[in-house]
């Protein structure tokens, strides 16, 4: 029996995803397209990210050192092609997107993710 918990990043991102959807729900009536690019560069974020911290902390304790290494670079890597697979379906995307909105988007969500996380680790 392990008595480390799994830090509760998963939380965060779900948070930080639901207000996501609160702000490109109240944009949407300003513009399709600004609710549209804040969305795509929340998701940008929360997906690739969400992944690492799935793949990264799946093993706990002294004895998973090496899968924990494993994990952390298999799901690096993977953070970092979703990254960029969800930058190329946005700009690649039939829908009218703001290239600003998701980069400004994409920043923010990752200024108020790394603030999440932060706290849930420090809880």
């Amino acid at each position: 029996m392990n008595s480390i918990p799994k830090p509760p990043v998963l939380r965060a991102m779900l948070s930080l995803f639901l207000a996501s959807i609160v702000i490109a729900a109240a944009l949407y009536f300003h513009s399709k397209v600004w609710a549209w690019s804040v969305l795509a560069g929340a998701l940008i974020y929360i997906i690739p990210h969400s992944y690492f911290s799935a793949y990264a902390f799946r093993f706990r304790g002294a004895r998973a050192s090496r899968l924990i290494a494993q994990s952390f670079y298999r799901g690096e890597v993977g953070k970092y092609l979703l990254t960029l697979i969800g930058f190329a379906c946005a700009f690649a995307s039939p829908l009218p997107l703001a290239a600003a909105l998701i980069f400004i988007s994409y920043g923010i969500s990752w200024l108020l993710g790394s603030y999440l996380l932060a706290r849930v680790v420090n809880e």
